[in-house]
């Protein structure tokens, strides 16, 4: 991942995020085709309905509907949409470092900026299941209820390939240190700083696979 396209580097990060609460399918559709054209790049959705959960690369020409899912994101390098369907409405949110992409006059003025007191940070997801050649499907058998799920992205993953979603994360602030634990009060105050988020927001920016470094590969076909 590139720092341009991970939103890391050196100094704190900036998130600008959009809100808005609809009252109807068309009218979320209509709001997520005004913005889709800021995701750049590679995009993918994540979309969750009842008895279906599908991630994929976005369709081509870049149209995405809220259809019968109960929540979905789609997302790229630059910015992320998501949204949640909350009875027979939707809300939604655009998340991106780019203050440039959305302005008042494209009809983002319920635009907020965050600001954080760290850098962001490219993290890797991995999902479970590895590529299994004989099947054709990502496996994975070492958990009650064996899952198997077919390929859901472009490309051609290898034996002992996992799923992968990159996420950038936005912090603030750093627990208060030099407590003294000498009263109840000075107890209160750590248990406060030990619960406060440190992760504010994040967004996904996409989706591969590959070998998880970390596990090494030793886990293939389990």
């Amino acid at each position: 991942m590139s720092e341009a396209a991970s939103g890391t580097g050196k100094n704190p990060a900036r998130l600008y995020v959009e809100r808005v609460s609809v009252p109807a399918a068309d009218e979320a559709n209509k709001w997520i085709a005004e913005r889709v054209g800021t995701l750049g790049g590679d995009a993918f959705e994540i979309l969750q309905s009842v008895g279906e959960c599908k991630a994929d690369r976005l369709a081509e020409g870049g149209r995405a509907e809220v259809g019968e899912t109960f929540a979905g994101r789609i997302f790229g390098p630059n910015a992320e949409i998501r949204w949640v369907r909350v009875g027979s409405g939707y809300l939604l949110w655009w998340l991106s470092e780019d203050s440039q992409a959305r302005r008042p006059g494209d009809g983002a003025a319920s635009m907020e900026e965050v600001n954080c007191d760290k850098p962001a940070r490219a993290t890797r997801h991995y999902l479970v299941g590895y590529w299994d050649d004989g099947l054709g499907q990502f496996r994975e058998g070492n958990i009650p209820g064996e899952i198997t799920y077919s390929k859901i992205i472009a490309g051609n993953p290898k034996k002992g390939d996992r799923v992968y979603v990159d996420v950038v994360e936005y912090f603030v602030g750093e627990p208060e240190t030099g407590l003294s634990f000498s009263s109840e009060e000075e107890i209160r105050k750590f248990e406060i700083e030990l619960n406060k988020p440190r992760v504010i927001a994040h967004r996904c920016i996409g989706i591969g696979c590959d070998r998880d470094r970390e596990d090494g590969g030793r886990r293939e076909n389990a």
